[in-house]
């Protein structure tokens, strides 16, 4: 059995950035892939946001932000976002994000 310690996540839209938040949280090293900049920049204030609100109701120690920030990578570079990955999630629309990316024809649903 494979253990999963990197995850990639195709999309660093609303949905994935919280299911990444949720992975760096729970201890996984996480790259956000997206072909958007801004969707970093988005997702790092919602992170900053969301692990504020968890140390200020004591659902998580002040400490612990750094660490779990450190396990959260932005990256542009489809064979940077894949070259570690144990596992990754494809979020509904990344796929036109993939396709555009690797040259590949894709289905979106």
């Amino acid at each position: 059995m494979i253990e999963i310690k990197n995850i990639t996540i195709l999309g660093a839209g609303n949905l994935g950035s919280r299911i990444g938040l949720q992975a760096a949280i729970s201890g996984y090293r996480v790259v956000f892939y997206d072909l958007n900049e801004g969707a970093f920049h988005r997702a790092h204030e919602v992170f900053q946001k969301i692990l504020k609100h968890l140390v200020k109701t004591e659902q998580l120690k002040h400490e612990a932000t750094a660490v779990i920030s450190s396990r959260i990578f932005f990256t542009t570079s489809p064979t940077e976002a894949v070259q570690d990955a144990d596992g990754y999630f494809i979020l509904r629309n990344s796929a036109r994000i993939i396709g555009s990316a690797n040259g590949r024809k894709t289905v979106s649903s």
